[in-house]
């Protein structure tokens, strides 16, 4: 399998046209993208750690469920790491939420 950032670059491009949507990134979600229209709509699409592959989320909607099940999944996953793997993540994540949206 390919890594997630690809598999968010294979899943955009086979939804849309090439030049029909600014695409930016998005670190609120795992190797989230931000995609915007012309019309200025918008979307997020996002690497789902449950289920390992691309989903998506609209901003505005109330995706409390979603996070808290991107959340558990990130936990279940941590705690079969070791120390040292925990500590790179950790660094890892400050990275990530230091970014600007």
């Amino acid at each position: 399998m390919s890594s997630p950032a690809v598999e968010i670059a294979r899943w955009i491009n086979e939804n849309f046209e090439p030049g029909a949507v600014d695409v930016k990134d998005f670190p609120s979600y795992p190797f989230g993208r931000l995609l915007t229209d012309s019309n200025g709509e918008t979307m997020i699409v996002y690497w789902d750690v449950l289920y390992h592959k691309a989903a998506f989320t609209f901003p505005g909607v109330d995706d409390s469920d979603q996070r808290r099940d991107i959340i558990r999944a990130i936990a279940e996953q941590a705690a079969k790491l070791g120390t040292g793997d925990l500590l790179r993540l950790l660094g890892h994540a400050k990275e990530l939420g230091n970014k600007e949206p």
